[in-house]
């Protein structure tokens, strides 16, 4: 046995202090140990990946503010937008049973951030209904979005009225309404909801599978309604991201990043990142902060922004 003491001699050479202070089975215990620290350097590097790399408060200011600030083509003025009263939100057509536990998840998740209020609505009933008003709308084929009446003027809800078949009329009045459809009638709705012709022909190109077309009124900067349309034929990952996606997106953080890692809105689906990211929860605590004022946009933007981010970067800590 070797003990920590002064150097001895072998074959004419000094060993060292470590290699002295081994124990006997230095050999295998050193491959083990090789081993375990190969293993915890790969779980915090998995974790790392997973978890993004820790961004400063400035970089975390500058994604805010190219989320909030504009949208996607085109679709509002410049500065910040959200909604100011609680949102009703109706669900149409049949979702895949993956989309409708998804919405209800994330209905309940948004519902803890602090001034934001979403509530689902049903279909409102009128005489002329028919016997049985509640039935499920085809919405598998174009032809059976028979009738569809949008926004009405001095409202601040979009009111749909759609016939199925002769005997059925179905109306729906909410400020966030979600179409659940496949490819050929999301097209469909699109044109119908004069959606921006980019967008449109990215949907007839199949480079878009799912989509968000909002009001934001130009004085007050305040959402006043919204349409979704998420594809029901696509893989369970593409129908879960784009849930979060498109349904976040109408609440206010409206634009991408390409290729960011802090967010889900990083405009790369084949990373088949399918969730909000921790920073987006925080942008939307922010974004609905009652200090963060719509339309908001440029410097002061940039200034209140990174106050409250740093606030919470704080108090997360």
């Amino acid at each position: 046995m070797t003990t920590c003491g002064e150097p001895q001699e072998r074959d004419g050479r000094h060993r060292s202090l470590v290699e002295r202070c081994r124990p006997a089975a230095s050999a295998g215990g050193g491959r083990i140990r090789t081993l375990l620290l190969a293993i915890a350097s790969l779980v915090v590097g998995m974790w790392s990946a997973a978890r993004g790399a820790d961004p400063t408060i400035d970089e975390l200011t500058d994604a805010f503010v190219r989320i909030t600030e504009t949208a996607e083509f085109g679709a509002r003025p410049r500065g910040i937008a959200r909604w100011s009263r609680p949102v009703s939100v109706a669900v149409i057509g049949k979702p895949e049973p993956d989309q409708s536990a998804a919405l209800d998840e994330l209905l309940d998740r948004l519902g803890r951030i602090p001034n934001l209020s979403l509530r689902r609505v049903g279909p409102i009933a009128r005489p002329d209904m028919g016997t049985d008003p509640l039935q499920p709308l085809d919405f598998t084929r174009v032809d059976g979005v028979f009738q569809l009446l949008s926004h009405l003027p001095g409202h601040d809800w979009t009111v749909y009225t759609i016939s199925g078949r002769a005997d059925s009329v179905f109306v729906w009045r909410a400020h966030l309404t979600i179409f659940f459809a496949p490819k050929p009638v999301f097209a469909h709705l699109a044109r119908i909801q004069r959606f921006d012709p980019g967008l449109i022909a990215a949907i007839d190109g199949g480079s878009t599978p799912c989509a968000a077309n909002f009001f934001v009124d130009p004085a007050s900067f305040e959402l006043r309604y919204a349409t979704i349309v998420l594809r029901t034929d696509l893989p369970a990952w593409a129908r879960r991201r784009c849930l979060h996606e498109e349904v976040i997106q109408s609440l206010g953080l409206s634009n991408d990043i390409k290729g960011s890692e802090l967010t889900l809105f990083d405009d790369v689906p084949m990373k088949r990142r399918t969730e909000p990211t921790v920073h987006d929860w925080m942008f939307l605590e922010v974004l609905y902060d009652p200090r963060m004022t719509p339309g908001l946009a440029g410097r002061e933007l940039r200034r209140r922004a990174r106050e409250l981010i740093a606030e919470r970067r704080a108090a997360d800590r």
